[in-house]
């Protein structure tokens, strides 16, 4: 049974998260912005602005205080989810951010891009810490954590899924 309809962006979605706590949905779409709903009045509370392309991706971190967005511009947005301020912008990539992806622990954070690389960054500082290159030319299109965080997937354009063990 349909709930509702949530009308709010000019163009396509692309990604859609739920808050850890299901009342909040983020949305991040086609129009280069993300929308933040409350999910149980459909009511819009903020429209955040700071990519100056296509939003492929968004996520937010465990406890959610945070959310992340990856775009066509090749950043990556931390965003206060309360205040809906941006926080930092993570460059890195060579090519447009397919999928970010929070820790479980929420202290790191993923990012897959179709440069064929899959960075790991420290959520606080910025900085990259750890980046898997792809072992062909393939490009990667998604990025996941393991709930006890030991592993990382990555899904690309082949039909491949690869696992990495952290340390």
């Amino acid at each position: 049974q349909k709930l509702k309809t949530l009308n709010g962006h000019s163009d396509i979605v692309n990604s859609v998260s739920w808050s850890p706590d299901g009342k909040y949905l983020a949305i991040g779409s086609y129009d280069k912005t993300i929308v933040i709903w409350d999910a149980i009045s459909g009511k819009k509370l903020k429209i955040l602005n700071g990519h100056s392309d296509i939003v492929n991706s968004v996520s937010w971190s465990p406890d959610g205080r945070y959310l992340a967005s990856g775009s066509e511009d090749k950043t990556i947005v931390i965003w206060d989810a309360i205040s809906g301020k941006k926080l930092k912008i993570l460059n890195g990539h060579t090519s447009l951010v397919s999928s970010v992806y929070w820790s479980p622990d929420g202290k790191y954070l993923a990012s897959a891009s179709l440069d064929s690389d899959i960075i790991i960054w420290d959520a606080k500082s910025g900085k990259t810490l750890k980046t898997f290159e792809s072992d062909s030319f393939n490009c990667f299109r998604s990025v996941a954590w393991s709930p006890n965080g030991k592993y990382l997937t990555g899904g690309s354009n082949i039909p491949d899924v690869i696992i990495w063990k952290l340390k």
